[in-house]
């Protein structure tokens, strides 16, 4: 008859520097399973809500259109970056459904325009009277695109602000480390490890946790662990204790 290993047992069977990464992931696990459920759920409604809104009537498009004019590949459209920025600010009265298909199309112009275009965008967005949630909520839409684009470039365009931004576009960059990782993980991680060296992921918290800091650590730690899971488990040692747990909830469940 098979027997099956407790998940204590089985650590003896495997090098200690990887069950060091087992042991800690298999305590997160838990956590991480229900606030993945959670997230699966709220973009599941998310895409019901889009779905929705692209399948309504005519006499909502008109609405959309005359709400705002989104931004256009290649400039051949004139950029109203005010109106847009109005209509996906949530705390501005608009049409549900006219602000979901707005962010939709913007979305979609955005993944035609090229990267130069896309940071002329920003540059116009910067010199805009926009409330800081406004000015967020479109460089975030950008941003995710190039970052979609050309990781790299990306990250170290716009790595200043993982000093000066670190709870918006400063942790949103780690999703430029993650994918440039997943093409060049020697280059990805010698570029993170100079900047932990510079101090720009230095906590000022007095705890010294930085929470951008475990986001990027986890971002570089599912290309590790695919590749090297020996080398995932001495730069997890290397982090505080305390921190360790944080970083492995971060990871997709395929990569534990």
């Amino acid at each position: 008859m098979q027997r099956t290993l407790s998940p204590l047992k089985a650590t003896h069977l495997i090098p200690p520097a990887a069950a060091l990464v087992l042991v800690i992931a298999w305590n997160a696990t838990e956590l991480r399973t229900i606030a993945s459920g959670k997230k699966e759920t709220a973009a599941l409604q998310e895409k019901i809500s889009i779905v929705q809104a692209t399948g309504s009537a005519s006499q909502d498009l008109a609405i959309a259109k005359s709400e705002s004019r989104i931004a256009q590949p290649s400039g051949k459209v004139s950029r109203d970056w005010q109106q847009l920025a109005a209509l996906m600010d949530e705390s501005q009265p608009a049409s549900e459904k006219a602000r979901i298909r707005a962010i939709t199309e913007f979305q979609k112009n955005l993944a035609e325009m090229s990267r130069e275009e896309m940071i002329s965008a920003l540059d116009e967005i910067d010199g805009l009277d926009l409330t800081a949630a406004q000015r967020r909520g479109l460089e975030s839409e950008i941003i995710d695109s190039l970052i979609e684009q050309d990781p790299e470039y990306a990250l170290k365009r716009f790595a200043d602000r993982i000093v000066s931004d670190p709870d918006d576009i400063g942790s949103q960059l780690s999703a430029a480390l993650r994918e440039w990782a997943k093409n060049d993980l020697t280059a990805a991680t010698a570029w993170f490890d100079r900047q932990i060296a510079d101090g720009n992921f230095t906590s000022k918290t007095l705890d010294g946790n930085s929470e951008t800091r475990a986001s990027f650590e986890a971002a570089l730690m599912e290309s590790l662990l695919s590749s090297d899971p020996a080398a995932a488990a001495r730069r997890l040692a290397e982090m505080p204790e305390d921190q360790r747990r944080e970083i492995l909830e971060q990871l997709p469940f395929e990569a534990l």
